[in-house]
């Protein structure tokens, strides 16, 4: 994937939440939208992202 992007959890339309390789310590989780090729940072750290991953399933 492009960017660095360690896609780990697919939506299903081709957007994924993925770590950064550029990042020395992999802990904040980015959200990859496939419509403009763009990231957006989703939680500072892994355990952050878990918390608040059922209120995005809704």
């Amino acid at each position: 994937m492009e960017g660095g992007l360690i896609p780990f959890y697919s939506i299903g339309n081709g957007d994924y939440f993925c770590l950064l390789t550029s990042e020395e310590v992999n802990e904040a989780v980015y959200y990859y939208s496939h419509e403009n090729s763009g990231i957006e940072k989703e939680a500072d750290d892994f355990q952050e992202w878990l918390i608040q991953l059922p209120f995005f399933l809704r």
